[in-house]
């Protein structure tokens, strides 16, 4: 069996184990990864916090996030048609808030 926090298996199933050297540059830009991939991860949706709503557009998409604690617990993503696309980006930005709302209506809340 392999120890050490990078090794790789050689054959799916197998025990058999092949070290990949790292120098120490490498493996503390993995550490930050993987710390930024866990803080990245979507949550579980508490009941008793309120949500945040954040959108974004670009050329071709719009996307939304449903934070809590800011944390995002729910993502939304969509490519936008050749129409549109025409559109100047301060519409594709209220599209992107309107889709958001279509999506979580049931977490919407008029104050």
């Amino acid at each position: 069996m392999c120890n050490g926090s990078f090794a790789i298996l050689t054959k799916l199933g197998s025990s058999h184990c092949k070290s990949i050297p790292f120098d120490d540059n490498a493996v503390g830009a993995i550490k930050v990864f993987k710390d930024d991939l866990s803080s990245a991860a979507l949550g579980v949706i508490d009941e008793k916090l309120s949500f945040v709503l954040e959108t974004d557009a670009s050329e071709n998409a719009i996307f939304a996030t449903l934070n809590q604690q800011d944390r995002p617990v729910a993502f939304f993503f969509r490519m936008l048609n050749t129409n549109e696309r025409q559109h100047v980006s301060v519409e594709q930005e209220a599209w992107a808030i309107v889709e958001a709302f279509k999506k979580w209506q049931w977490r919407a809340e008029v104050c």
